[in-house]
């Protein structure tokens, strides 16, 4: 990959944090408040925490030094990678990924649960309970109020009754 395109994709996820967030006519940056702004730091910081990661493990995946990477960082890459310390981590998250019992299943998409909280936050007005957080997070969506509660997997609901018992 080249610095050209690597600078188009981080051009890019800059102009989508900001086109999220930006709700009001700001003349500059210092004009956003600092919860707006901070959301769109966070916002790019995903974004680019995600594509630096795919990026590193094709790189890890191929060996195939790209352009953008400076030789002594990929070397000390390759140490790390090499070590047993990333390793574990790297065969923990193997075993999770491989395990027949399925992820950690949520209907929060790609919004992270912090997200989601703030979200219920500003809808409830006050801060949510957990059990309301997990429902949230674990519960299809209803198509109209008559429906049924749906789980997403037998496990959530029975994470849910134990959390109602603990509360």
């Amino acid at each position: 990959m080249r610095w050209h395109s690597v600078s188009k994709e981080v051009n890019k996820a800059v102009r989508e944090s900001i086109r999220r967030l930006f709700s009001q006519p700001w003349h500059s940056w210092s004009e956003i408040p600092e919860d707006h702004g901070q959301a769109m730091f966070e916002e790019f910081k995903r974004n680019a925490s995600a594509k630096l990661r795919n990026w590193l493990e094709c790189v890890r995946r191929t060996g195939n030094v790209t352009q953008w990477l400076l030789k002594f960082v990929y070397d000390d890459l390759c140490i790390y990678w090499e070590s047993p310390e990333y390793k574990a981590i790297y065969e923990q998250n193997k075993k999770a990924r491989s395990s027949l019992k399925g992820g950690s299943l949520h209907t929060g998409g790609a919004k992270s649960v912090g997200v989601i909280v703030r979200e219920m936050e500003k809808d409830l007005g006050r801060e949510p309970t957990r059990l309301e957080v997990f429902r949230q997070t674990h519960l299809l969506k209803k198509m109209n109020e008559s429906d049924p509660d749906v789980w997403v997997e037998p496990r959530a609901e029975n994470s849910n009754v134990r959390l109602i018992f603990i509360i």
